[in-house]
């Protein structure tokens, strides 16, 4: 077994899965160092906003699931990485806590689950500024996480090429980077895309 199919392994069999609320406490228990993580979700997002943007019927919450990783009562829908490479300075820590207590600006992962959730949890993206995010209703996003995204983390001194084994090897529906497996990720993109343009013609 290589080292990057080690480390794959114990994401997909992880010792422990991280809450919110242990990522975010001070001192933080996450190392500053790098690394990659894979999230894991005890309840998947409603996804009822497809039908109700572009009546596909097809893409239901069975495809979302289709073929991904399930380890005890959680399933593994994204892996993400930092730093994205040998020219940032990210880490870890503060990727995971930005995922969790940041916007959906600079969340690719936030972005996905708000659009996902619009409906359910009553949150619309729109303009601020020059980005795009769910102002203060970020929180309700952020109340979701809390209680359904777990996460758990394996340090490496290149994430980025074992992101890409990962990407390559697994069907994870939320990545959408060089992801070629899952059937998911076009009408996700599609999904993103709408809400973007619906802010952006609001505040036009």
């Amino acid at each position: 077994m290589t080292d990057n199919e080690l480390i794959i392994s114990k994401l997909l069999n992880p010792d422990k899965l991280w809450s919110r609320e242990e990522i975010l406490k001070k001192p933080s228990p996450i190392p500053p160092e790098n690394g990659i993580y894979a999230w894991y979700f005890k309840t998947t997002p409603n996804i009822s906003m497809f039908k109700k943007y572009f009546n596909i019927e097809e893409h239901n919450k069975v495809l979302l699931l289709k073929d991904s990783h399930k380890f005890q009562n959680y399933q593994l829908l994204y892996i993400g990485i930092s730093p994205k490479d040998n020219k940032s300075n990210n880490n870890i820590r503060n990727r995971l806590r930005g995922h969790m207590n940041g916007n959906s600006y600079s969340s690719t992962l936030r972005l996905s689950l708000g659009c996902l959730l619009a409906d359910e949890l009553k949150i619309t993206l729109k303009k601020h500024g020059s980005s795009l995010h769910f102002g203060k209703d970020e929180d309700k996003l952020s109340q979701w996480m809390s209680e359904n995204a777990f996460v758990t983390f394996q340090l490496c001194n290149e994430p980025w090429s074992v992101e890409d084994e990962a990407i390559n090897k697994l069907m994870l529906p939320l990545n959408l980077k060089d992801n070629t497996n899952s059937s998911f990720k076009e009408p996700l993109e599609k999904l993103r895309k709408h809400a973007k343009s619906i802010a952006r013609l609001k505040t036009s």
